[in-house]
Order: structure tokens, then sequence, then C-alpha cells
């Protein structure tokens, strides 16, 4: 989803590298279809991206307002 994505650009922009940029293709489907995502609590954005990724948001703009 473009919210999902939202938080994937955030993430990469604060931590300069890709959502599991060491993983393989394999491992990456395993730990989405498991939630499971790099602690983002010491990341400025942190929160936002979070929410991103747990669909918190029901659309982009809310996203974008509390950045």
């Amino acid at each position: 989803s473009k919210i999902f994505a939202l938080g994937s650009s955030l993430y990469k922009i604060e931590t300069t590298h890709q959502l599991y940029y060491n993983k393989t293709d394999n491992k990456i489907k395993e730990l989405f279809i498991a939630w499971v995502f790099p602690n983002t609590r010491a990341l400025l954005l942190g929160e936002v991206i979070s929410k991103c990724w747990m669909v918190k948001y029901k659309d982009v703009s809310k996203a974008l307002k509390d950045i």
C-alpha cells in the first residue's frame, strides 16, 4: 500500500539503507508475513514509520500530518 511504502521510504531516508537490506528475498517475505519489522524507537520518525507499517493510518495525509 502507499502508506506502507511511505513508512519504508521514511525508514530508508533516516537509516540510509533499505528495509531488511541484509536479508534474502525469502527471509523478507517471511518477516513481512509475520509482521516483523525493525525497532524504530530510536529514530526521529520512528513512531510514524511504525504506524505506517502497522497500518494505523487510514490515509497518507494523516501520516504526513504527523511528520
